[in-house]
């Protein structure tokens, strides 16, 4: 079975550009034809990121590993609660 890597990455921070970098990675083919992306960072942030920016992309928020989905419709984001909304 050739299955790809599950590549865990950081928001980095969330007034800055690391989501927007982020998501613009997610979007990119060859991020996703060589590994399973698993976001850590604030679900609320990465959302609203997504919209500002236009990116097109679906968050499976979760907040124990356990919970993630690995059939590709979803990015996996662990949400660390850190920020209030």
């Amino acid at each position: 079975m050739n299955r790809k890597p599950i590549i865990a990455v950081t928001m980095a921070d969330a007034a800055g550009i690391g989501p927007e970098v982020l998501l613009k990675a997610l979007k990119d083919p060859g991020v996703l034809s060589s590994c399973v992306p698993l976001v850590i960072g604030e679900g609320w942030v990465m959302e609203e990121a997504a919209k500002a920016f236009g990116i097109d992309v679906k968050f499976h928020i979760i907040k124990k590993i356990e919970e993630a989905q690995w059939d590709g419709a979803y990015i996996n984001l662990i949400d660390i609660g850190a920020i209030p909304k």
